[in-house]
């Protein structure tokens, strides 16, 4: 894969040509993120060879498809974060793509750039009327805004749907207190019980 570098607005882009299935291709502008000012074309041109073999891994994998499907996507997007979360994190976010995510947008076959707020909202709600809790649909969230927000920084798509979405409002946790007479009692009742130090 080839690509030049050129200047717009004062900025250092990449222009590459991505192949499709087809064997067209279509033409990608790609911010280096590096000031066309100064003496900074060395430092675009390292950028350039960066951006040029990330492409090229990606083509390789499949992730630069137009028809790549989302669920396949929040697979990619899980490898990235083997190395970047902790372990248990990790399952956790499995755990919720095995048992909600994937069954729910496998189910719909949807293409990455076809995923709507709308499609994300939906799934909120059925999962809240499934008996889910809004704490658990906040860390499915992270993982599906997560995926889609690595999803733009890859110019797969430029906007992230997710953030149109409306999380619902996490439950407020509200503590009542034993009376002191209360917890005598409690104290009297597993005096000779073996959980009686749990209990205090």
């Amino acid at each position: 894969m080839t690509g030049s570098l050129t200047n717009k607005n004062g900025k250092y882009y990449v222009i590459v040509r991505i192949p499709n299935e087809n064997g067209k291709s279509k033409q990608k502008w790609i911010p280096t993120g590096i000031s066309s000012k100064g003496n900074n074309r060395r430092k675009a041109e390292r950028k350039r060879i960066e951006i040029l073999a990330e492409l090229e891994r990606d083509l390789q994998k499949g992730i630069l498809s137009d028809n790549i499907l989302f669920i396949d996507w929040i697979e990619y997007w899980m490898k990235i974060k083997e190395n970047t979360v902790r372990v248990n994190t990790l399952e956790g976010y499995r755990y919720y793509i095995e048992k909600h995510i994937k069954p729910y947008f496998g189910e719909k076959n949807l293409a990455l750039r076809a995923v709507t707020a709308q499609d994300i909202q939906d799934y909120y709600e059925k999962k809240l009327s499934e008996g889910l809790s809004a704490s658990t649909i906040i860390k499915h969230n992270a993982i599906i805004s997560g995926a889609l927000q690595e999803a733009v920084r890859k110019k797969k798509l430029y906007h992230n749907p997710a953030k149109d979405a409306v999380l619902p409002t996490r439950e407020r946790f509200s503590s009542k207190a034993y009376s002191f007479g209360e917890a005598e009692r409690i104290l009297r009742a597993v005096e000779n019980e073996p959980i009686k130090p749990a209990v205090i």
